[in-house]
């Protein structure tokens, strides 16, 4: 039994680690016309291994988008709670991969928007990893376009972590 507590342990803690390290990209902020995006890759639980329709695993990102006012009008509130999806892609080698879930969870305020999303992994030849760039491309609620790079080696350094 102590094994068990202690692999979990020492999961954990390397897991703190590479989160922590500023110069992996697995956490990046970047602000935009008075806005802040938190991006953050994380690793993939056991309960959501595979895509049930593709076979394949997912990528999943958490990212929390601030808003500096609180946003009334009730288009962006519409695309902000339920179409926001549409804005968020990735692309990793030669494909482009969709948001295939995205969940909203609740905000500290009304001016948080959080998400949990997921996309499809591509299917990577030789086991190669290519640079992952995530996209949000916002027209409505005033983040524009932005893009997120995380690079391949730190990627498979996530997955290596089990």
């Amino acid at each position: 039994m102590l094994l068990a507590v202690g692999s979990c342990t020492n999961k954990k803690m390397k897991l703190a680690k590479l989160m922590a390290d500023t110069k992996n990209g697995l956490v990046q902020v970047k602000k935009v016309n008075n806005n802040t995006v938190v991006m953050e890759v994380l690793p993939q639980n056991d309960l959501l291994q595979k895509n049930k329709n593709t076979g394949r695993d997912f990528y999943k990102v958490k990212l929390a988008l601030r808003s500096n006012e609180r946003i009334k009008n009730n288009a962006a509130m519409q695309y902000m709670n339920f179409d926001i999806k549409n804005s968020f892609y990735a692309v990793q080698g030669s494909d482009t991969l969709p948001c295939v879930i995205c969940e909203r969870i609740p905000g500290i305020n009304d001016k948080e928007y959080w998400y949990m999303t997921f996309f499809n992994k591509p299917v990577i030849q030789n086991g190669e990893k290519a640079t992952l760039r995530l996209y949000i491309a916002d027209t409505i609620a005033g983040f524009g376009m932005m893009v997120f790079e995380i690079k391949g080696e730190v990627l498979k350094k996530l997955e290596a972590i089990k």
